[in-house]
């Protein structure tokens, strides 16, 4: 699934990894706007990995989860809003 932050964390870590699971970058940071694709999910541990567009692979812990909405559900949103305003102008 799609999903996309929704609030700037400047302290999530992530990392870039190699295609051989060798980390390769790191660094702290994950801002509004950024997409990304869900890539595992832990239940037992609650954790979701996701890796964003630039290849930065960030895991969130579930006290975290509200951070990121699936990408759909931010489309619809905009789309609506659009919507809205365009049928109020007329």
């Amino acid at each position: 699934d799609k999903v996309m932050q929704i609030k700037n964390n400047y302290q999530l870590e992530w990392e870039i990894l190699s295609k051989y699971g060798i980390v390769v970058d790191s660094g702290q940071g994950v801002f509004n706007g950024d997409v990304g694709i869900i890539k595992e999910i832990h239940e037992t541990a609650k954790t979701v990995v996701v890796e964003y567009d630039d290849l930065r692979r960030v895991t969130y812990a579930n006290i975290i989860y509200f951070y990121i909405k699936c990408f759909v559900y931010v489309i619809i949103d905009k789309i609506k809003i659009n919507v809205k305003f365009e049928n109020e102008a007329v």
